[in-house]
This record gives C-alpha cells, sequence and structure tokens, in this order.
C-alpha cells in the first residue's frame, strides 16, 4: 500500500468520492480496511488498519504511514505495542509471541530488536 489513500485514482477524482481531510472507513482493493482520520487524502492521525492477512494496527498514522505510538495484534496471536516509523517497530515497545513463550521488552530498529532490552 502506498502513502496514497486511493491508488490509481488522480486528487481530482477521489475528492469527489471521499473527503479530502477527516473521518472516513475505507476498503483499499488489496483488502485493506481502513478506520480512521485522514489529511490531504492519506492516513494522517489516530486509526484502525486491518491488512488482508488478519493483522490489525490501532494507532497513529503521519504522512499515511504507522508512526508514533501504536499497537499490532497478528493472526497467530503475536503482539507489538509501542513506537513506529514508517510502517514499522522503531523505539521502544514490547513484543509478546501469541503463545507467550517469548517476550522482548526494549529497543526496536527498523523492525528488528536492537539496542537495550530484556528477553523473557
Amino acid at each position: 500500500m502506498s502513502s496514497a489513500l486511493v491508488e490509481g485514482m488522480s486528487a481530482a477524482a477521489a475528492e469527489d468520492l471521499i473527503p479530502v481531510t477527516g473521518f472516513v472507513a475505507f476498503e483499499f482493493e488489496t483488502g485493506e480496511r481502513y478506520e480512521g482520520c485522514i489529511r490531504d487524502l492519506k492516513l494522517e492521525g489516530v486509526g484502525a488498519l486491518r491488512h488482508a492477512d488478519g493483522s490489525v494496527y490501532k494507532g497513529d498514522f503521519c504522512e499515511g504511514f504507522k508512526c508514533g505510538l501504536g499497537m499490532t495484534q497478528f493472526p497467530n496471536g503475536d503482539k507489538h505495542v509501542g513506537r513506529y516509523e514508517k510502517n514499522v517497530f522503531h523505539g521502544s515497545g514490547t513484543f509478546v509471541s501469541g503463545d507467550g513463550s517469548f517476550k522482548y521488552v526494549g529497543e526496536f530498529f527498523m523492525g528488528e530488536c536492537h539496542g537495550e532490552g530484556t528477553i523473557t
């Protein structure tokens, strides 16, 4: 998914279908579904994004990307709560496996456990 709210559609055509700024509930052609705030036809502010694989992100969006604080629940039960940058875990956070056998609390760098942290 690109940062544009409506792929393959001109901004003028998209404006006729959805508000440029405000709250929307929108399903993408990819099967993803977004409910939340937009600005200038990009995901912006607080929202929830259900991916086609069944994972769900709830949290902050900036310029069309997951950013700031958020939580992702994966179909297998895995869960990440913490900071995001450009759609990946980045900064402090907690990752717990669905069966509870693995827990990491600490720093993430571009989606990977990195820096100080504790594994239990």
